[in-house]
């Protein structure tokens, strides 16, 4: 079973919504920078795709015992469609959210999620903020987050990386990536 660490009020998602949220430092800036340029050749060399992921060094086990769950923030529902269905093909389990009042609940849900994906242009949240509370959060600080985002301009990249994203993916991207990046964030095969 899991058992959070933390109190009652440090694991409650929604008072981190009034927080402030900490900048990157420079050493964060510097390596968000670093891993950018590997991912922006791939846009130069297709044209359109950014896929940059960090692998997990040891595979996350989930936090239920049994399959992974991945909460999906997104506003578009024909995306949040498609990378569900292609999660629960591939033996994830999902929540959904879009807005903050859905977002608050599916964080504040138990167990945990064990992975995030999002896009940050988000109707009533700025998803860079939100990006940089979870990796804050005591129980979300080692949850793996990747920004699936159609913006992309190599600051928007940067960023995410800085504020704590394991990996970005710009949209439009094929399911079979998207289910490759979580499986990679999670060191699962």
């Amino acid at each position: 079973v899991y058992a959070p660490e933390g109190t009652a009020s440090e694991i409650e998602i929604t008072r981190f919504f009034g927080r402030a949220v900490d900048e990157p430092t420079m050493v964060q800036k510097r390596e968000a920078e670093q891993a950018t340029l590997i991912g922006m050749r791939s846009l130069q060399e297709s044209g359109y795709f950014v896929k940059i992921v960090n692998r997990a060094a040891q595979p996350i086990a989930p936090r239920t015992g049994g399959k992974h769950v991945v909460l999906i923030i997104d506003p578009d529902e024909n995306a949040t469609m498609i990378m569900a269905r292609a999660l629960l093909v591939a033996g994830f389990d999902t929540r959904t959210a879009a807005r903050r009042a859905e977002i608050v609940a599916a964080l504040n849900r138990q167990p945990a999620v064990d992975a995030v994906t999002m896009d940050v242009e988000l109707p009533d949240v700025i998803g860079l903020e939100l990006l940089g509370r979870l990796h804050a959060h005591p129980i979300y600080k080692d949850v793996p987050v990747i920004v699936t985002t159609s913006r992309l301009e190599h600051d928007d990249v940067v960023a995410a990386l800085a504020y704590g994203a394991a990996g970005y993916m710009s949209k439009p991207f094929r399911p079979e990536a998207y289910v490759e990046s979580l499986r990679a964030v999670l060191g699962v095969q």
